[in-house]
């Protein structure tokens, strides 16, 4: 027998699959005429895509990273906190730490993809590391 709480997480995952599908059909363009022994543009350090900032693939990560962030991030962050000059993020792994532990304090059920494209948005808006 299925409960409330399997039934919203069931939504919330058909919710989440719907609102990506237009980003997976993107990347799985883009890939299929790929050379399938290239290694994959992925940063060990931020776990993170890297590709070129005019991709579609790019684009859909930072939009879904943008939705995620305005969904749940700006409940407590606003601009100011990343464009303060005494800001604490000092690197893209860094970044990733303190999106998780935000992430975590606040028990948003975010897979990693969906962290890393916050990460993303945000490296992309505001930081800009490499």
């Amino acid at each position: 027998m299925i409960n409330i709480q399997s039934k919203k997480l069931m939504s919330a995952i058909a919710a989440f699959l719907i609102a990506i599908g237009p980003a997976i059909t993107v990347y799985a363009n883009e890939t299929s005429n790929r050379d399938m022994s290239a290694k994959p543009a992925v940063s060990s350090t931020a776990n993170s895509v890297k590709t070129g900032n005019n991709s579609a693939t790019f684009q859909a990560i930072i939009a879904h990273g943008k939705k995620e962030y305005n969904n749940h991030c700006l409940k407590c962050h606003t601009d100011q906190v990343f464009t303060r000059k005494n800001h604490f993020i000092k690197s893209l792994d860094a970044l990733k730490k303190r999106v998780v532990r935000c992430k975590n304090a606040n028990n948003i059920l975010w897979f990693d993809k969906d962290t890393n494209a916050v990460v993303q948005y945000l490296n992309q808006k505001y930081y800009k590391f490499k």
